[in-house]
């Protein structure tokens, strides 16, 4: 019994064990198969990738599957593990992406021209990829816009064999800092660096004979560029806004400088322009806020619109004999420039210094013929001379000129254009000098409106006209938006001496002639007197200027020691001025020992040892009688009258010892006879 338990004890334990590893058996087999399930959802997954991936493959060997040596003329493909893409940029020329951003050009020939903006563009998909561009030996030409928009591009390692470069090649690679460009290339396209706003540095090859167009336009950091010596031409736009850039030496073999070459340099100083330069052309210096000298105007002849405006910080100007034009706005808002001198020869001007603010005076050259806007908006021009050669006063001349008080409008004007003095609201006395001009008088505004012209708008004046000219009527006197009293007057030249144009003194054998200068005309100028003798024509060279008189050594020789009183005589009155004459010598002894007990005589006598001390001049003794007035300031208007001076003084003494000596004498013999 005992037995028959334990063997059922046993068989219910196997039983129970074979139970257990059977389900566990089926677990097993569960997961298994679960297991197996996914292995295969990922073999599904890495077969459909694969799929992709060759078919991927096989797209981009269609492009270029054959592999042969470019040598034969043909394409290599590339199976480099890190390259991020490849492809053709020639006909003979391949390309290479690394995962480093360096761009590999290579093969022989020309690349292929291209616009940054289109889809076909070979970098389309990888532009601001891009961080280094090497160029293989062989390439020669690099294409329009090939790297334009590579923002991220720093440098250029290698310029293999380049000869030439096509327009806009690098423009907008914002981070390219540094270029050195080879001597082996000789063309560069238009806007090549257009815009690349981290360049500071660039070396430009010795081969090249232009700066193109726009080529280092917006480049505002660069600092400074050599332009070297074989340059002849600059072209538009080539350095504008440029806003760091504080020197540059433009080459003497430069013939031609375009449309805002230089415009916007900002912390450009000075410039020198060279010799063979003749015209500067539009806005060339426009906005350069520094600039302070122009220190060459090389062979200019015309300067034109806009061409220095905005230049804030110059502050004189001498533009060169030569200049013929100067275009409109050529100057305008140059807010500090104080002088301005121009030269003979300008034939006409435009608006070119309008709303210069601190120009005070200016002269304006006889020859100028025309002038239109020029001086609009100074509001502190006070005194202006204009040309006795001036036809037409155009519109807007004056306009604005609110610290003009006078004007005299010389006698060649025949029309005063439209608003030519409108607001010069100082403007209180305006001479006309000859016939009377034509006016503006309406004008059709934007609208096809019909409108009166208010040249003299806000002035109120006193006018003065040519008395008994017949072209001044009623027809012409009119207010033209002002307040204008017309007066009939006859207007001559004030007479005076220019003081330090005019020689006061001469030495007598120096053979240096002496120079008298006069405010008045020469064509008013009738003759000349001096001590009140009229003197020959071959004593003296009249010149204009206002009258410039000159007398020859070889006369003044001849006045004896002194001051004489010379008279200038015109149609209208005279003016007098003292012209005092030395000895060569100052060894003055012939009269050192004279004195006189009388009173008269003491009055009448040189006091010559006083003069020899103080090294003086001997004047010559005054006749008591002399009536005579002499002005040495000079103004207005003087007659001669007295003795003349001319002549040497000693005769009279010896002729008043002779009279003593004879009255003695017959004194001496008639006491004599009465007492023999």
């Amino acid at each position: 019994m005992k037995r028959l338990r334990s063997l059922v004890i046993i068989l219910v334990m196997v039983m129970v064990i074979g139970t257990q590893s059977v389900t566990a058996l089926a677990d097993d087999e569960k997961a298994v198969s679960e297991t197996a399930g996914i292995i295969e959802i990922e073999q599904q997954k890495e077969e459909e990738k694969e799929t992709k991936r060759e078919e991927k493959n096989a797209d981009e060997e269609t492009e270029g599957e054959t592999e042969i040596s470019v040598e034969l003329g043909q394409i290599e493909t590339y199976a480099d593990v890190d390259v991020v893409a490849s492809g053709v940029c020639g006909e003979n020329l391949v390309w290479k992406l690394t995962e480093d951003g360096t761009l590999t050009i290579s093969g022989n020939g020309k690349m292929n021209d291209y616009n940054r903006f289109s889809k076909d563009h070979f970098l389309y998909p990888y532009r601001q990829q891009v961080k280094a561009v090497e160029i293989e030996e062989g390439v020669t030409y690099i294409g329009n816009q090939a790297f334009a928009g590579c923002q991220n591009l720093t440098e250029i390692k290698n310029w293999g064999g380049v000869t030439s470069i096509g327009e806009g090649a690098f423009m907008r690679c914002d981070n390219l800092v540094k270029v050195e460009l080879p001597d082996t290339i000789t063309e560069m396209g238009w806007n090549l660096f257009n815009s690349c706003k981290s360049l500071v540095e660039v070396k430009l090859p010795d081969g090249i004979t232009s700066i193109e167009r726009g080529i280092f336009e917006s480049c505002e950091k660069l600092t400074g560029i050599k332009i070297p010596n074989g340059v002849t031409s600059i072209g538009d736009y080539a350095f504008r806004g440029c806003i760091s850039l504080t020197e540059l030496k433009i080459p003497d073999e430069v013939t031609s400088i375009g449309y805002y070459a230089f415009g916007l340099c900002e912390k450009l100083t000075e410039i020198e322009i060279p010799d063979g330069v003749t015209s500067i052309e539009d806005y060339t210096f426009a906005y350069c806020s520094d600039l302070t000298e122009i220190k060459n105007w090389g062979g200019v002849t015309s300067i034109g619109e806009d061409a220095f405006y905005k230049c804030s910080n110059l502050i004189e100007l001498k533009i060169p004999s030569g200049v013929t034009t100067i275009g409109n706005d050529a100057f305008r808002e140059c807010s500090n420039l104080k002088k301005i001198e121009l030269p003979d020869g300008l034939m006409e001007i435009g608006a070119a210094f309008v709303d210069c603010t601190c120009l005070v005076e200016i002269e304006i050259p006889n020859t100028v013929t025309k002038m239109g806007g020029t001086f609009s908006g100074c509001s502190n021009l006070i005194k202006i001379q204009l040309s006795d050669g001036l036809v037409e006063i155009g519109g807007h001349t004056f306009w604005r000129c609110e610290g003009l008080k006078e004007i005299i409008i010389p006698a060649g004007v025949e029309h005063i254009g439209a608003l030519a003095f409108e607001r010069c609201s100082s403007l209180k006395t305006i001479y006309f000098e000859g016939n009377s001009p034509t006016f503006h008088r309406q004008f059709e505004n934007d609208k096809g409106d019909t409108m009166r012209c208010e040249n003299f708008l806000g002035v109120t004046a006193t006018v003065y006209y040519p008395y008994e000219n017949p072209t001044w009527t009623a027809d012409n006197m009119l207010d033209y938006g002002g307040t204008l009293t017309w007066v009939p007057w006859n207007r001559v030249t004030e007479l005076a001496i220019v003081l330090e144009a005019t020689d006061k003194e001469y030495l007598i054998g120096s053979g240096v002639d002496a120079v008298i200068k006069c405010t008045g005309e020469l064509k008013d100028f009738v003759s000349v007197a001096v001590d009140g003798y009229l003197l020959e024509s071959t004593s003296y060279i009249a010149t204009e200027g206002s009258t410039v008189l000159t007398f020859l050594s070889a006369y003044l020789d001849t006045l004896s020691v002194g001051d004489h009183v010379v008279t200038l005589n015109y149609t209208y009155g005279s003016i007098d001025t003292v012209l005092t004459v030395y000895e060569k010598s100052n060894t003055t002894n012939n009269n050192e020992n004279t004195e006189s007990t009388d009173k008269t005589d003491t009055d009448n006598t040189i006091n010559n040892d006083k003069n020899v001390d103080n090294n003086e001049p001997i004047k010559k003794p005054e006749d008591v009688n002399n009536t005579e007035k002499v002005e040495n300031t000079d103004k207005g208007t003087a007659t001669v009258t007295g003795t003349p001076k001319t002549g040497d003084a000693s005769t009279l003494w010896i002729l008043w010892l002779f009279c003593m000596s004879f009255s003695i004498g017959i004194m001496t013999f008639a006491v004599k006879r009465k007492f023999v």
